[in-house]
């Protein structure tokens, strides 16, 4: 335990130096420390790095790097990076759609109540892609991202199927 609290605190600094870089725009620092550290197993610095290539900023945009660094980082139980694995597969973006891969990577991340994941299920609750089309459990998501503070769900929830399901309650 006292080993694993070492770790942590080293790769802290470095970790913190990365985000300050890439916060001030300073790109190319930014992904030299992501770099080092994701090759390292850093899960924050592979979700971070694949951040990087999925946005293209600092670098040309890269869909399968991004998913790359995201993987790495989702199997280490990273919610943020298996949220974007979800997306990724749901959109097909560097990938061919695969709904049922989408919806594994997004239950995995809401076990962590990822606002992001929680939205996306409600998605695919409400246009039936990859699960049964289920007005009430995508209503549900919704909300539970939604009281996070989800833009995109709370925008959601006023669409004329969500506000139906509620009046009907």
């Amino acid at each position: 335990m006292v080993f694993m609290l070492s770790i942590s605190t080293v790769n802290a600094a470095p970790i913190d130096a990365a985000n300050t870089a890439y916060s001030k725009g300073d790109y190319a620092q930014a992904i030299r420390l992501y770099r080092s550290l994701a090759v390292y197993g850093n899960a924050d610095a592979q979700y971070s790095f694949g951040m990087i290539h999925y946005s293209g900023e600092g670098v040309i945009q890269d869909y399968q790097e991004a998913l790359h660094w995201f993987r790495r980082s989702a199997f280490q139980g990273h919610a943020y990076a298996q949220n974007y694995l979800g997306m990724m597969y749901y959109l097909g973006k560097g990938v061919n759609k695969d709904y049922r891969e989408a919806l594994k990577w997004f239950l995995r991340s809401v076990t962590k109540e990822n606002a992001g994941a929680q939205y996306w299920l409600g998605v695919m609750h409400r246009e039936g892609r990859g699960v049964s089309k289920n007005y009430k459990e995508a209503l549900k998501w919704y909300r539970l991202s939604a009281a996070q503070g989800n833009a995109d769900a709370q925008t959601a929830l006023q669409l004329p199927e969500m506000i139906e399901i509620v009046q009907i309650k």
